[in-house]
This record gives C-alpha cells, sequence and structure tokens, in this order.
C-alpha cells in the first residue's frame, strides 16, 4: 500500500510543478504575444511607433497587409514590415524620446 502511495504522491507532485510552470510561464507569454497582435492589427496612419530596432516615427500609410511607410524625420520615410513594430508611443513619450536625444 505504501508504494502505490508514493507513486501516486509522485504524480500529484509532477502534475502540481507543470501547473505552476504553466501559470508562471506559459500563460503569460501566451496573453502578451496575444495583447501584441492585437496591437499589430490595429496600426493605423498617423500613429505614433518604435520599431524592434529602436527607430521611432509615424506611419504614414500602409503597403499591403505587411508593410508599412514610415517617417521617421521631416521628408524621410523608410518602409518596413508590420512585424517589426514593438509599440505604439503616447505624445508624452515621444516628448521623452526628443528630450533624451536632445540632451546627447
Amino acid at each position: 500500500m505504501s508504494g502505490l502511495s508514493s507513486i501516486l504522491l509522485q504524480c500529484l507532485l509532477i502534475a502540481g510543478l507543470a501547473a505552476i510552470f504553466y501559470v508562471v510561464l506559459i500563460r503569460p507569454q501566451q496573453q502578451r504575444l496575444r495583447r501584441h497582435r492585437g496591437m499589430l492589427d490595429n496600426l493605423r496612419s498617423g500613429d505614433r511607433i518604435a520599431t524592434v530596432g529602436g527607430l521611432v516615427g509615424t506611419i504614414m500609410r500602409t503597403d499591403g497587409d505587411d508593410f508599412l511607410v514610415v517617417e521617421i524625420a521631416p521628408g524621410v520615410e523608410i518602409m518596413i514590415t508590420r512585424k517589426s513594430v514593438d509599440i505604439t508611443l503616447d505624445e508624452a513619450s515621444v516628448h521623452a524620446i526628443a528630450e533624451a536625444a536632445s540632451d546627447r
């Protein structure tokens, strides 16, 4: 009888660790990915963005489903993939970035 309870205890321990692993690591990552996909799907002209490469600019227009034309300086436009957008920026973030750049 003690052998059976020992096996049952080990199975419960493994199941508990798997549940903790799921709640702590997997589920939060899935939620982050879902939010990021939603943000990418809702990008529009005029949105201020930052790319994963560190470029900051304004979306001028979309070029198909996968590409965006972004103005990174007055009169300077580049084409990037939609997937390279990291975050959208609000006005306070844009001003903070501009101030940090001017301090250098």
